[in-house]
């Protein structure tokens, strides 16, 4: 089969998709909680028929690695991580959105908030936080210890909701680490989530993997550029000999 110009600048431009997403990765290989991408390819389906033909062009796509990330801990009060397949339930102007965990933070209001500054959802609303020594527990109750009587007072202040997802591949993404339930996520809210706080779960990114992969597309890239300017070099050739008398 011979090669089509229009083939070879199809996969050239796939390299190049694929080379943003590795790169996306490489540079949050250090920011907590971050989920690698890796691009996908289906069939775009046809407007009329709603079938797909090999003939119709691929479309690319998305797809989240939610593996979990190395556990570190961090010794800040307010650092959380979610043990297993949990997301931290958030209020943002978009709607609810779901976070693997982070360094949250206390507002001017008192309350819960992510270091964006949404606030972070208990399992009864929006947590407030009045008090300065802060803990949270392994089912993520927050209590604030503080001195009474003879010694302290520790008082739950909220627990936070922690939900799971049975199709976790169709959340939708928003900015590096916040994910939209579009309703066919499957939400269900834990009611014995593990919980680890002063502790942040790392980027499950590999970066060795990535940094092989960018220069793998880099080099596929460069290879169909040359092959793409010789058939173009050898058409241009062609016409010019066309009705040459010899």
């Amino acid at each position: 089969m011979a090669l089509d110009v229009r083939d070879i600048a199809a996969a050239a431009t796939r390299s190049i998709q694929q080379l943003e997403m590795v790169t996306q990765n490489i540079a949050h290989a250090n920011t907590p909680g971050f989920k690698a991408i890796h691009l996908s390819y289906a069939l775009q389906s046809d407007p009329v028929s709603g079938t797909t033909d090999p003939g119709l062009e691929y479309a690319p796509y998305g797809l989240t690695d939610f593996s979990p990330g190395t556990l570190q801990r961090t010794g800040g009060a307010l650092d959380v991580a979610i043990e297993g397949d949990g997301f931290l339930a958030v209020e943002t102007k978009q709607g609810t959105a779901y976070i693997r965990g982070g360094s949250l933070h206390i507002n001017k209001n008192s309350e819960l908030v992510t270091s964006t500054g949404e606030r972070v959802l208990g399992t009864s609303g929006p947590i407030t936080i009045d008090g300065n020594d802060v803990q949270i527990g392994q089912d993520g109750t927050i209590s604030v210890t503080e001195p009474g009587g003879d010694g302290t007072i520790s008082t739950n202040v909220g627990q936070l909701k922690v939900v799971t997802f049975d199709r976790p591949q169709n959340l939708k993404k928003q900015g590096d680490n916040q994910y939209i339930d579009p309703g066919t996520a499957g939400m269900t809210v834990m009611t014995d989530p593990r919980v680890q706080g002063q502790t942040l779960e790392m980027s499950n990114v590999n970066a060795i993997k990535e940094m092989v992969a960018m220069i793998e597309l880099q080099r596929s890239f460069e290879t169909y550029q040359k092959i793409i300017r010789t058939m173009t070099d050898q058409d241009k050739q062609s016409t010019s000999q066309i009705g040459r008398v010899v």
